[in-house]
């Protein structure tokens, strides 16, 4: 908001009035009272509920969380299309007034509710939200602020709370604000004289500035006139320009000739005019002239040289070669590897024959079966199993029909025996058998029971049968694994490619043999693989031994018998002695190619005499001179570079033309930096110019804001003085001081207090006359008095709805205080025709109110709210 105010933005235009009329429904709302309500849409509690029936006067009752209040608001919403809690456009909620059948749906067109507010409370609102801040002062008593009246321990905070209740919540909010920003608009304006200030000076400073620029001499002309005349003087090829100041660019040919003079001056000591350039160049090519025959006949004799002593190198690398091959045939190393080959042939080949029964052990034929062939005993073999399978099926069935009747002997024989120890047990003589009347002994008795039973139980006949049952399997196993093992020798012929005629004998010595030519192979081949194994760890291979091989057969004299070791050994000196002999021409060659590289040194000798710098040197040989003329060259085009720009004399000395050089660039540096502080300083004029011109708009702009925050202050300053909260408060009681007497006399009681409203007193007591301020008396006279003060400004609204909604305001009053409330409550509806709802969660309170009022008959409404019962929750 102060940033606003400094802008002038803060200020609003007035709006064009327009005419507010109200509804044509809207007119009864202020004139009859409401008869009914329908909830469809506004709180869960009383959403879709039957409607609710009103008298003149209505008591809502019920414990807390019933919705007394709600329903309170909902009256609010009907009224005002808004309510404090919940202000929303969803809401549905329609009432019917006495006297009316028509039931009227609660509107939430802004109009409507702004003619509404026009006409009930004088107040023509910007916002329709002004209603709702209407009605809650005048016809629903603000709970909240009532009950920081009666209960606030803060004597400060007392006089805001109480002019809330007075003029209104809205008002008291403003008047917070106003004395909240008022403060903040001064600092600001104080801030903002000072920001104009600190403007002021930086823009008088800026003006400074550039009077000082403007007034400040030039010598760039004068610099830049001699400058360009003395380029002619010292023969400058160039065309000189118009413009009144030089520039940085024409230094470029002066810089670039003075480049290329320094790299002629750094070309040596001997470099002392472009005449000495020339010089040069010519005893360089006169030096190759020289020297380039020479080194023809020196690089002749070197290439001699070159092809003696690579033949030479030649007779050394056969003499080696033959050597290192005599040491392969003194081992005999073909011999050794040709035996391992054969042998590893061998395994190989026995290993293949006997295939997966390499390591199969080799097996025993019975005596029997020796001389029989193998597809006989075999065929013998199956049809043994075959008679032996149908013996152990025979006997099985046998053994199972024995099986089953020594079963029922079995159990005969137990019963018989249960029934003579029963016969004994029961009273029959202990030496007479129960069965036959043989008498015996007791112990003899005894005996010859248990054999007879023992006999039924297992009869010999059934043990005979299971043992020739176990024989029977047994050799049917036994003739099983015959065959198996049968089967396996017909492999082992298979795999040797023997004849099925053969007899078991012959397939076994067959086998053996076979097995033992496997083991002698491989034995032989162990040795042989020793023997190679030896030659190569100590650093023969085959690969080394073919290739000298196929390099030795290509010597005529070994090509018939490259094995001989004695014939090896006489060419490998006959080579060596040719490789001797080779290079003994050498040493004469060498002395006369090294007489010609003197003669050639001393040709070359001058050009390296430390006059000229070079990168090359005579060891180089001819390859020196193509560096040399390389060297020229660039110092030629150095010349020519030179050449173009100014005209230098041959015999004009490089170190005076430097120095003249340098003259004149300093010349134009000092020209150069002349025309770019003159041009600076027109930059420079021209950007403060332009930062006077916008530092010009700040400083107004920073005067116009302290210019508006200056009359802001003012004008708050004057309103708080003024038009202080304070005295609102003090004038809106002063307009209803009678009507809160009347109310604050009757609700009060005992009548010790009278209100006096004036010069800052509120209550006087009766018997001593003594002033009295709210936090001074008790919390009951207190809440007494907010009621009166609501009861009065509700009187003060005679245009308002004849409503009056009160939700619990007796909880900080006693009981004789509250029984005076709602005898004052009576005769109010009784006189002033006031429709009343009053709700309460105390049940006392309830039974009294509906007491006082009863005598209304049917005006009288009592509506009782209870919890609804959620299914399936707890009672």
């Amino acid at each position: 908001m102060v940033e606003r105010i400094s802008s002038g933005q803060a200020e609003r235009a007035p709006a064009p009035k327009k005419e507010l009329s109200l509804h044509e429904s809207d007119k009864h709302l202020q004139e009859n009272w409401l008869s009914s309500l329908r909830v469809d849409s506004f709180r869960p509690v009383h959403d879709g509920k039957p409607p609710f029936d009103f008298g003149q006067v209505t008591l809502i009752t019920g414990p807390n969380g019933t919705g007394k209040t709600s329903l309170l608001e909902a009256i609010e919403f009907f009224y005002c299309g808004q309510n404090r809690r919940a202000r929303t456009g969803t809401a549905k909620v329609s009432g019917k007034l006495r006297g009316s059948g028509k039931e009227l749906l609660a509107t939430t067109v802004p109009s409507r509710l702004r003619a509404r507010c026009l006409h009930w409370y004088n107040r023509e609102e910007k916002n329709s939200a002004g209603l709702l801040n209407g009605f809650g002062r005048y016809n629903f008593l603000d709970t909240d602020a009532a009950f920081r009246v009666a209960a606030d321990l803060n004597p400060q905070e007392l006089p805001e709370d109480l002019s809330r209740l007075i003029v209104g919540s809205d008002a008291s909010q403003v008047w917070s604000y106003v004395d909240k920003l008022a403060p903040e608009v001064q600092t600001a304006a104080e801030r903002a004289l000072f920001n104009v200030q600190d403007a002021q000076k930086a823009f008088e400073d800026l003006q400074t500035k550039l009077k000082e620029l403007q007034e400040r001499p030039s010598d760039a002309k004068a610099l830049s006139e001699a400058f360009r005349a003395s380029l002619p003087l010292i023969g400058y090829r160039g065309v000189l320009p118009t413009e009144p100041f030089v520039s940085a660019d024409e230094a470029k040919p002066i810089q670039a000739a003075y480049s290329a003079l320094q790299v002629l001056l750094a070309a040596g000591p001997a470099c002392t005019t472009l005449a000495s350039l020339g010089a040069r160049s010519r005893a360089i090519d006169d030096a190759r002239r020289t020297v380039e025959p020479l080194d023809t006949q020196a690089k002749a004799f070197d290439t001699q040289i070159a092809e003696i002593e690579s033949q030479a190198g030649n007779f050394d690398a056969w003499a080696k070669l033959l050597v290192r091959w005599a040491e392969y045939v003194r081992v005999r190393y073909a011999h050794v590897r040709d035996e391992y080959l054969r042998c590893r042939n061998l395994v190989t080949a026995a290993g293949t024959k006997i295939g997966a029964f390499a390591n199969f052990e080799v097996p025993t034929v019975d005596q029997a079966y020796k001389s029989v062939r193998l597809a006989d005993a075999l065929n013998g073999a199956i049809q043994s199993i075959q008679s032996a399978s149908s013996a152990v099926t025979s006997l099985e069935q046998l053994s199972a029909s024995f099986g089953q009747a020594a079963a029922a002997r079995a159990r005969t024989a137990q019963e018989l025996k249960t029934a003579v120890l029963a016969a004994l047990k029961g009273g029959a003589p202990a030496t007479t058998c129960p069965v036959c009347k043989t008498v015996h002994g007791e112990a003899a008795l005894a005996a010859h029971i248990e054999r007879i039973t023992s006999e039924l139980a297992h009869p010999t006949e059934l043990t005979e049968l299971s043992g020739k049952l176990s024989a029977a399997r047994e050799g049917y196993k036994q003739w099983l694994v015959w065959k198996a093992f049968l089967e396996q020798l017909q492999q082992i012929a298979l795999q040797l490619s023997l004849p099925s005629a053969q007899t078991c004998n012959e397939i076994v010595e067959a086998f053996s043999q076979a097995r033992r030519d496997f083991e002698e192979a491989k034995a032989n081949l162990q040795s042989a693989s020793e023997a190679l194994s030896r030659l190569h760890q100590a650093g023969m291979s085959d690969k080394e031994h073919d290739v000298l091989l196929s390099s030795v057969i290509t010597v005529p004299t070994l090509t018939q018998n490259p094995y001989d070791v004695a014939a090896v050994e006489a060419q490998s000196n006959t080579y060596l002695n040719s490789a001797a002999q080779t290079r003994e021409q050498i040493p004469p060659l060498r002395v006369q190619s090294e007489l010609l590289l003197e003669r050639i040194t001393q040709h070359m000798a001058p050009l390296f005499d430390g006059g000229w710098r070079t990168r090359t040197s005579t060891s180089a040989g001819l390859a020196a001179f193509s560096q040399l003329q390389q060297e020229t060259l660039a110092l030629e085009r150095q010349r020519d570079e030179l050449l173009h720009y100014f005209d230098v004399g041959n015999e004009t000395k490089l170190s005076d033309v430097e120095a003249t050089f340098a003259g004149t660039l300093r010349a134009l540096t000092e020209a150069v930096e002349a025309a770019t502080r003159e041009q600076t300083a027109s930059a420079d004029i021209s950007r403060l110019q332009s930062d006077i011109k916008n530092q010009g708009e700040f400083t107004r702009e920073l005067l116009m804001r302290s210019l508006n925050l200056q009359a802001a202050s003012t004008a708050l300053s004057k309103l708080r003085s003024e038009l202080s909260l304070e005295s609102a408060t003090a004038k809106s009681l002063n307009a209803i001081r009678q009507e809160i007497n009347d109310a604050f006399v009757r609700i009060h009681s005992p009548s010790e207090y009278e209100y006096v409203g004036s010069n800052g007193v509120l209550l006087r007591s009766k018997e001593d006359q003594e002033d009295w301020s709210l936090d001074k008396v008790s919390t009951g006279q207190r809440a007494a008095f907010a009621l009166s003060v609501f009861l009065a400004v509700n009187r003060s609204a005679a245009k308002a709805p004849p409503v009056i909604l009160i939700d619990d305001p007796v909880a900080h009053i006693d009981d004789l205080n509250a029984l005076s409330f709602l005898d004052y409550l009576r005769d109010l509806a009784v006189t002033s025709k006031k429709q009343v709802f009053f709700a309460t969660a105390d049940a006392r309170v309830a039974s009294l109110f509906a007491r006082k009022f009863s005598f209304l008959g049917d005006d009288f409404k009592r509506i009782d709210l209870v919890r609804d019962v959620q299914v399936g929750a707890p009672c």
